[in-house]
C-alpha cells in the first residue's frame, strides 16, 4: 500500500466554533472573487500566489476560520481573510 506524501504547505485552517450540518457548499464564488481582487492589485499576481493558496483563502472566507500559515505575505493580500502566523 502506498502512503500519500505529506502536504508540502505549512498552512492549515483553524475552525472558529461549531460547524454547520447538512450539505457543504464549496467556496467557488469566493475563489473567483479572490482571483479578481488579486489580479486588480497587480496584473498576474493571482498566478504568482498560486491557485492552492487562493483556494485556501477562499475557503477561509466561505467558512470563516483563521488561516494558520508561515506564508503571511500571500494571505495578507487577500481581502477579508483572517490569518495568523502558524510557526
Amino acid at each position: 500500500m502506498l502512503i500519500p506524501p505529506a502536504p508540502s504547505s505549512h498552512t492549515r485552517l483553524v475552525p472558529q466554533g461549531g460547524g454547520e450540518s447538512g450539505t457543504v457548499k464549496m467556496p467557488s464564488m469566493e475563489y473567483a472573487q479572490m482571483r479578481c481582487a488579486l489580479n486588480k492589485i497587480k496584473k498576474g499576481f493571482d498566478k504568482e500566489i498560486g491557485s492552492m493558496d487562493i483556494f485556501i483563502g477562499a475557503t477561509a472566507l466561505h467558512f470563516d476560520p483563521v488561516v494558520a500559515t508561515d506564508d503571511i505575505k500571500h494571505f495578507s493580500l487577500m481581502p477579508g481573510v483572517k490569518y495568523e502566523n502558524g510557526a
